[in-house]
């Protein structure tokens, strides 16, 4: 693949658009639709469900994902439950 600078013209945008509206999520959502707009064009659905599967897929991500799930419930139970201040 041949490459120029061109293509970090969106990532610049995309940092520069997080920084002035502190939505780091939309951000990291928006940035990730861009490249794959950018790298597959017309095939940007079929770009998007290979990557998906790949990534789920993956016994390491799975045991991952899996364990910030845990945190982030125990976290809610801590906070409902009043135990954090």
């Amino acid at each position: 693949m041949y490459g120029s600078a061109l293509i970090m013209l969106p990532i610049v945008g995309l940092f520069v658009y997080a920084m002035v509206t502190k939505d780091i999520i939309q951000s990291l959502l928006m940035a990730m639709l861009s490249m794959y707009i950018l790298c597959y064009k017309q095939g940007i659905l079929g770009g998007l469900s290979a990557g998906l599967v790949s990534s789920l897929t993956d016994a390491n991500n799975v045991e991952m994902y899996v364990c910030f799930f845990l945190c982030g419930a125990v976290n809610c139970a801590i906070e409902r439950s009043g135990g954090a201040g």
